[in-house]
């Protein structure tokens, strides 16, 4: 498929959907960590804590949520870090893949970069990269709407406008995150850590 890139370049990309979620199932995050909810009788169940129950726990009750701070801090960080790098690597797919476009037969764009102050790699299969990275893409809608064509997906702006909150909702992860820095330093100054009756959410409040 055709598509026009902010900086005026035409190229054609194939879509890919397989190959993209097979880097996928190759790049998983790390598991959701749980709490144990007390059942009445005495039983205990292991419960998965959302996002948004976590953001609600961390700002409702943080004294009770500082004994699970720590491990959602740490799981917050792998999280990103997987999510990081399956990013780098669908993005590298997509230009290795889908994006179908020849470097030009002269080399005045390379004395250009030079001039800029940057280098372009020797390889054939790294100039090809870096020439799509600097040359091809404009920004993040070439970024976005390439990928969802390499997906599968349409070019309708209903489409991109929800590819682009995905992003945008990840940055809500950052008020979490304060928060629960928060509850972390008063874990460390709670004698003895959380009760053992705020072990679950459902014994949040008192």
């Amino acid at each position: 498929m055709e598509y026009k890139t902010e900086r005026g370049i035409t190229v054609n990309v194939t879509p890919i959907p397989m190959l993209l979620d097979e880097i996928r199932k190759a790049t998983p995050g790390p598991a959701q960590p749980t709490y144990t909810e007390h059942l009445a009788g005495g039983a205990t169940e292991e419960v998965v804590i959302s996002d948004s129950d976590a953001l609600a726990w961390a700002r409702e009750n943080p004294e009770s949520w500082a004994e699970h701070a720590e491990e959602w801090a740490t799981f917050e960080q792998e999280r990103d870090e997987a999510q990081s790098l399956l990013n780098d690597r669908l993005w590298l797919a997509v230009m290795q893949r889908a994006v179908q476009v020849d470097l030009p037969k002269s080399d005045d764009w390379i004395k250009d970069q030079a001039e800029l102050g940057l280098t372009v790699p020797e390889g054939k299969r790294e100039r090809r990269i870096h020439y799509i990275r600097t040359e091809v893409i404009g920004g993040m809608k070439d970024v976005l709407r390439m990928t969802a064509i390499a997906n599968g997906a349409d070019l309708s702006e209903e489409a991109l406008s929800l590819a682009e909150s995905s992003f945008r909702n990840s940055l809500a992860g950052s008020l979490l995150a304060g928060l629960t820095d928060k509850a972390r330093s008063l874990a460390a100054g709670i004698e003895g850590g959380a009760d053992e009756s705020s072990e679950g959410m459902a014994d949040t409040t008192e």
